[in-house]
């Protein structure tokens, strides 16, 4: 064999043993890296499985895929009461989410703020509904307004003391039945007040617009969290009876 021939073997030799070690050592790394992925991966978990029973979950990593079991419960498919089903459920101290129930355990009378019911009364004057300008006392004003602006009338199931307090700061009369009374004893109280009925009931606020009161009901979602959004759906209601219009 000539020495040209030789040199050739001899390098192609080291350049094989220097690709078997760098194998080697890329296999080490990959499973250093994988050992240190388990340790410091910000898991991402992703429902693999659940068992035969349903009893278990099996999440994999998608980082690191790496395993976990976690046991099921099933304390969130909880029974959800329709406002219907809700007045007829008892007081807050019986629910695990006190937002479900806020209805105060007695009724209440509310009179409107008089220095809004005033601003309330200019607004009238100004779009003409009121025609004696001999009147000067706000509780004198505040009694003109309750033959031009009808009083609210809140059903359980959406009533609070927060959503009271805050329809009263508004000027307007305002008042809860109570617990436990039927939509017929409510329908009858309306009627005869000629009040406006506040739920959110859709069967009942359906019915109540299918026997033609003197006034519309108003229906408002449940909305405990923010309850200036149904005080201004309200407002924007009432608002109407400041202008001339056929009721």
């Amino acid at each position: 064999m000539s020495k040209r021939k030789k040199r050739e073997e001899n390098l192609r030799r080291r350049v094989a043993a220097i690709a078997k070690s760098m194998k080697k050592e890329t296999k080490k790394n990959i499973v250093l890296k994988k050992d240190y992925a388990k340790k410091v991966c910000d898991h991402v978990w992703i429902k693999h499985h659940e068992v035969e029973d349903h009893t278990e979950i099996v999440y994999f990593c998608d980082h690191c895929h790496n395993q976990k079991k976690i046991k099921q419960t099933f304390e969130h498919y909880k029974f959800k009461f329709l406002p219907h089903e809700l007045k007829k459920h008892g007081p807050a101290e019986h629910h695990s989410d006190p937002r479900k129930y806020t209805a105060p355990p007695k009724p209440l009378l509310l009179k409107g703020s008089l220095i809004q019911r005033n601003n309330i009364f200019n607004r009238c004057f100004v779009n003409k509904l009121v025609t004696n300008t001999n009147v000067t006392g706000l509780k004198e004003k505040s009694e003109i307004l309750d033959n031009i602006i009808p009083k609210i009338i809140l059903d359980e199931c959406v009533a609070s003391m927060k959503l009271l307090e805050k329809i009263q700061e508004c000027g307007y009369h305002i008042e809860y039945l109570g617990r436990g009374l039927s939509d017929y004893e409510i329908h009858e109280i309306v009627e005869e007040q000629h009040a406006i009925l506040v739920t959110e009931d859709k069967e009942f606020h359906h019915s109540v617009l299918k026997n033609k009161l003197t006034y519309d009901p108003i229906f408002i979602g449940r909305n405990t969290e923010n309850i200036l959004e149904n005080v201004g759906i309200i407002q924007k209601h009432m608002k109407k009876f400041e202008f001339k219009q056929d009721i």
